[in-house]
């Protein structure tokens, strides 16, 4: 659910971070970064620490299941510190299947992605990106990968703007031309299969292009989609129900489709909701998505909402988390919370519901 910024660069070291499993973490770690599976009952999750495995740091990498199975060690791809960020050099992360999963990593002013066909038991480096060229949104679906490519100048013109496509591992991939405005402001991606939709941002209005047969041809229309300068995280549950994630600069807005992206529905979350609110998105199927706005907009109130294709939303209870890393439903009744607490980052706990929302403990 997170936008990336991609570029090509030496390969990273090893001995920079070193990873072991949850049964050795250190009682300080904490969980940094949760990843669903879609369609299945298991998860992913990052744990970080600043002592406890030789280095200053440390993660652990594991997949766990909800409702709750012992934890399953796995690996990651060579990451190191980078700054203050808690997930070093990572830069985006998911799966679309127990198996299949996709890392992007910045490798000094580039990036680069690192594909699992087996599960996170190995990692193999498949494509990076030119040092010069920003990359929007990658999507990993059924079969297909896709990102966007394009070339800025320092006064904000883009040019040269490339879809890349390739199939589920990542080995063969394809560069074709994107006929996009230069005074695109963003670019948005969704995919399902080979159906994949391109939302662009030009100062002139909000566009989408969609492709039936993976980017080899478009038709284009304009949608009532709310106008963002940054496009949106679109996830495309069926070939006519889509969900979207728009940032408007100080603020978030959710909307729904049900026609294939023409005609777009606003989710009633009770208005804007502040990019600092700490709120999260998880569309659940193509039916229901959860919609958590975060405990800084709605003070001791209900803050996580269910919504219906129709946009209606209904309250099903509060996290109180003053920052919501990640949530990742599995069904109606199960789900998982990354949950930082408060304004420090050691409060931050893996929460899991059984009863759809209405109450959480921590995750055992």
């Amino acid at each position: 659910m997170r936008f990336v910024r991609v570029f090509v660069g030496a390969m990273i070291t090893l001995s920079l971070a070193t990873f072991a499993s949850p049964g050795e973490s250190a009682t300080s770690a904490i969980p940094v970064f949760l990843v669903s599976v879609p369609h299945s009952k298991f998860a992913y999750v990052i744990e970080s620490a600043n002592s406890g495995c030789g280095h200053t740091f440390c993660l652990w990498f594991s997949r766990i299941s909800d409702p709750p199975a012992p934890a399953s060690d796995r690996k990651l791809p060579p990451l190191h510190a980078l700054g203050v960020e808690p997930t070093g050099n990572l830069e985006s992360l998911q799966f679309t299947s127990l198996d299949d999963g996709y890392l992007w990593a910045k490798e000094g002013r580039a990036s680069a992605l690192y594909v699992t066909t087996n599960g996170a038991r190995s990692w193999r480096r498949t494509v990076a990106t030119s040092l010069l060229m920003p990359v929007h949104p990658f999507v990993a679906t059924q079969g297909h990968l896709y990102f966007v490519t394009e070339t800025c100048s320092g006064m904000g013109i883009c040019r040269d703007f490339q879809l890349h496509s390739a199939g589920v591992n990542g080995a063969i991939w394809t560069s074709r031309p994107l006929s996009l405005s230069p005074d695109t402001s963003g670019v948005g991606l969704g995919a399902i299969g080979s159906d994949l939709w391109i939302e662009v941002g030009p100062f002139t209005g909000t566009r989408i292009l969609f492709s039936r047969n993976a980017g080899r041809n478009f038709t284009q229309w304009t949608p009532n989609i709310y106008g963002v300068p940054t496009g949106c995280i679109m996830t495309a549950s069926s070939q006519s129900n889509i969900w979207a994630e728009c940032p408007t600069g100080m603020n978030w807005i959710y909307e729904v489709s049900v026609d294939g992206g023409h005609y777009w529905r606003a989710i009633d979350t009770g208005g804007f909701i502040p990019t600092t609110a700490g709120s999260a998105f998880d569309p659940l199927n193509a039916h229901v998505a959860f919609v958590d706005v975060g405990a800084n907009a709605i003070p001791n109130g209900a803050d996580l909402l269910r919504s219906n294709l129709d946009g209606a939303t209904v309250k099903i209870g509060g996290l109180g988390c003053s920052i919501l890393l990640d949530l990742d439903f599995v069904d109606l009744s199960h789900g998982l919370a990354d949950c930082q607490q408060t304004s420090e980052a050691n409060s931050t706990l893996l929460l899991m519901t059984s009863n759809g929302g209405r109450t959480w403990i921590p995750f055992h």
